[in-house]
Parts: C-alpha cells; structure tokens; sequence
C-alpha cells in the first residue's frame, strides 16, 4: 500500500490518466493506519509516563523516609557539668582548606 501522502498527492494531481478507483478507499485504509498507528504511541507513552510517576513517588517517599530517620541539628548540649574537652567541635578552618 502507497503512503498517505503519495496516494493524497495522486488524489489532487491524478494526471493524464486519471485517479485509481480505489483511491478513496486507499486514502482511508492509510489515514485509518496513521490514527491507529498514534493512538497505539499515544497510550504506549501513557503507560510509561504513569510508570515513571509511580517510581518517582515511590523514590520521593523513600528520600522522605531517610530524611525523617537521620537526626537533625546540632547534637544536645549536656545541661549539667562540664563539657568535655577531649572531642573539640568542628570549627569552619575544620571544613574550609585555604591552601
């Protein structure tokens, strides 16, 4: 079968000879093909689309997850005694490297 648009060229500039009788039914057959054709994307890329939406949610409830699990803020400061000097803090020179 000839391509949608060759057979719509033959319909409009059918020549010396003239159309085919079948070029009606032709031009439908392809257009038919054509629809058929992006309906079966369109509902393939559907598929995937809702596939990727179900694996974000479930990668975004997973960040939450272990997001909620870690402690956040600075650890508590003993309300009573002395702070201990054996485990200094981090300090900003700790972080930064200036060389």
């Amino acid at each position: 079968m000839a391509d949608f648009n060759e057979l719509l060229s033959t319909a409009r500039n059918p020549g010396d000879d003239g159309a085919p009788e079948t070029i009606y039914d032709d031009l439908a057959a392809a257009y038919n093909d054509r629809v058929a054709a992006a309906e079966a994307k369109i509902s393939q890329l559907t598929e995937a689309k809702n596939a990727a939406d179900g694996e974000l949610t479930r990668v975004r409830l997973h960040n939450y997850e272990l997001l909620t699990s870690t402690p956040m803020g600075n650890p508590s400061t003993p309300t009573t005694g002395a702070q201990e000097d054996d485990e200094p803090g981090i300090t900003l020179d700790d972080i930064i490297s200036y060389g």
